[in-house]
């Protein structure tokens, strides 16, 4: 009998483990897939339409946030209530601001997993259970397929690919609210966990392709030392002291050791423009996360310190944050010029399709070509 289970056992962890490497396999598929045109995001028109003389520009908002969610986000058709509810308060606080919450940062090509080729009838199910019941135990495989597409956001090989396809993303649904491209207005980007990665990979494009300055905003972000960091024209990184996932992100990615001093993260740590911002006893998600009802020891709720945390960070602008950060340590390197400030992206503009050379260098695929057309 105990030989019968241990066979069972063996052949159950040897399913699990073959998914895996499966689910590895295809993670970067979707993004390299679309980069080609062999894939086509569902978003894009079959045909540009012609100039409308007769139609009424929408106006254009005082502020524009994009919010991405983290990695039990299953569609961008919906969110979790607590999310739900977090979305809801940043609006009614935000009053003349743009605050975009349907997108799903996971894919390049579907708006949501229920739509992926190949598993859509595995994944719808998933997401009707979901629906039902957020708490169900199936979340633990929208999970696992996630994390997966953000180690491609973060690999120096597939990321470029990836995230530019998420900027693309990104800029698509500006473009819906109003956002006036060469408008200068600047972009504020909010990412919970693995959407603060997506954000951050995705700032190198969007600060080129929108011609404005890019705000990251990390809410419990687990993020690599992207190349992304030379072109935001400030992080704020809100972590809580009980944030297991926060202390694993440290150690993780070296980009982020002290040590490192070369890489992006520490550049632009070294000038000042990573602002950490504690949070208090707050977990990464569940009763004690960021988005919970349960008051924190000053008796403020967490959802609504959290909303207020945003709020300011958002009202004051990045120019208000600058001096406010860490400081370099003696004998730190100086800086890097920050690309964006500079006249030096015209030859990323015209360059061939190819990912990092390394890991620390900017150079990837092109923001304005694709697959030999315009994105």
């Amino acid at each position: 009998m105990l030989g019968w289970l241990t066979d069972q056992l063996l052949f159950l962890l040897g399913i699990a483990l073959l998914a895996l490497l499966v689910m590895a396999v295809l993670a970067p598929l979707d993004s390299l897939g679309w980069w080609a045109g062999w894939r086509h995001r569902e978003t894009e028109p079959e045909a540009a339409p012609g100039p409308q003389p007769d139609a009424v520009e929408t106006a254009e908002a005082e502020r524009y946030v994009v919010y991405l969610s983290g990695i039990g986000k299953a569609s961008g058709r919906w969110s979790y209530p607590e999310e739900a509810d977090f979305i809801a308060r940043l609006k009614a606080a935000l009053p003349g601001t743009v605050v975009i919450d349907d997108i799903f940062p996971y894919a390049i090509t579907v708006r949501g997993l229920e739509d992926e080729r190949g598993f859509n009838t595995l994944w719808r199910f998933v997401n009707q259970r979901l629906l039902r019941r957020p708490t169900d135990s199936l979340g633990w495989l929208v999970n696992l397929r996630n994390i997966f597409q953000v180690a491609v956001s973060v690999d120096h090989r597939y990321g470029p690919f990836f995230n530019l396809g998420a900027a693309q993303g990104v800029v698509d649904a500006l473009r819906a609210h109003g956002y006036r491209e060469g408008s200068g207005r600047p972009v504020v980007m909010i990412g919970y966990s693995g959407g603060a990665q997506v954000s951050l990979g995705a700032a190198t494009y969007l600060a080129q392709m929108l011609s404005a300055p890019i705000q990251v905003i990390s809410i419990g972000g687990v993020m690599s030392a992207d190349p992304g960091c030379r072109w935001v024209q400030h992080l704020h990184h809100l972590y809580g002291a009980d944030d297991v996932m926060d202390r694993v992100g440290k150690v993780a990615f070296a980009g982020r050791w002290s040590s490192m001093k070369r890489s992006p993260w520490n550049q632009i740590l070294a000038q000042d423009k990573i602002t950490l911002v504690p949070m208090g006893p707050t977990a990464h998600n569940g009763p004690l996360g960021y988005f919970s009802q349960e008051p924190l020891p000053s008796g403020q709720p967490r959802i609504e310190h959290t909303v207020e945390t945003v709020c300011r960070i958002i009202l004051a602008g990045p120019a208000a944050a600058q001096g406010t950060g860490p400081t370099p340590s003696d004998g730190s390197p100086a800086p890097a010029e920050h690309p964006a400030d500079e006249d030096e992206t015209s030859w990323l503009r015209n360059a061939s399709p190819q990912p990092h050379s390394d890991r620390e260098g900017t150079a990837g695929p092109s923001p304005t070509a694709r697959g030999g057309g315009q994105v």
